[in-house]
C-alpha cells in the first residue's frame, strides 16, 4: 500500500504549533519532497494556468476558453499567496465568469484583487515585531501593485512615489521577483 499526502504547512510547524500527532507525522514523512512556491518560478505560471484551463474545458466545466498573452502575464506576476490552490481557484473563476472565449487582461484584473486582499488579511499579523510587520506589509503592498500593473516597475515606482532604482533594491530585499517589462 502506498500513501501520498501533502500539506501547504511545514510538517514541523504542524507538530509544534498545530497539535498534529508526532508519531503519525513520522510515519507519513518517509520521503519529503519540498516544492517551491509559485512566486519562486513565475515563468511556470502561464503553462500551469493554461493546463488547468484546458482540463476545465475538457471536463466540460466551462465552455471553450483560452488566455490572452496579457492575462497570462498578469497571472505570472501575481504572487499567489495560496500557491496552487489560489491559482486553481482564479482559473476556475475566470473560466466561469469570462464573457468571451479569450480570457483577457480586464478579466484577470477583475479577479486577482480578491486574492491580493486575502493575502493582506492572512499575511499581516499585528503580533509580529515592528520590523517583521513592516516587511510583511511592504511585501504585500508591492506584490499587490505589481499584479495591478502587469509587473511594470515604472508604473509601480510612479504609484508608490519611489525612484525606480530604489524600488528595484527594495523588491530585491523583500525577495520579490520582478521583470523589467517596459523599463
Amino acid at each position: 500500500m502506498q500513501l501520498v499526502s501533502f500539506t501547504a504547512e511545514e510538517p514541523k510547524h504542524l507538530v509544534e504549533s498545530q497539535g498534529f500527532d508526532a508519531a503519525l507525522m513520522q510515519a507519513l514523512a518517509g520521503i519529503v519532497i519540498a516544492l517551491p512556491a509559485l512566486r519562486e518560478h513565475p515563468e511556470d505560471i502561464p503553462e500551469i494556468a493554461t493546463l488547468m484551463l484546458a482540463q476545465l474545458v475538457e471536463t466540460r466545466f466551462c465552455p471553450p476558453r483560452n488566455f490572452s498573452t496579457g492575462a497570462l502575464n498578469l497571472l505570472r506576476y501575481f504572487t499567489w499567496p495560496g500557491n496552487l490552490e489560489d491559482l486553481a481557484a482564479a482559473v476556475r473563476n475566470l473560466a466561469l465568469t469570462s464573457l468571451e472565449e479569450e480570457i483577457g487582461v480586464a478579466d484577470a484584473e477583475r479577479v486577482l484583487p480578491q486574492f491580493a486582499r486575502r493575502a493582506a488579511e492572512t499575511d499581516l499579523s499585528l503580533d509580529l515585531p515592528l520590523r517583521e510587520a513592516r516587511e510583511a506589509f511592504e511585501r504585500t503592498y508591492f506584490e499587490h501593485h505589481l499584479a495591478q500593473v502587469n509587473g511594470s516597475i515604472a508604473r509601480v515606482a510612479e504609484r508608490s512615489g519611489l525612484e525606480r532604482t530604489h524600488l528595484y533594491r527594495k523588491l530585491k530585499a523583500l525577495g520579490i521577483l520582478a521583470g523589467r517589462k517596459e523599463d
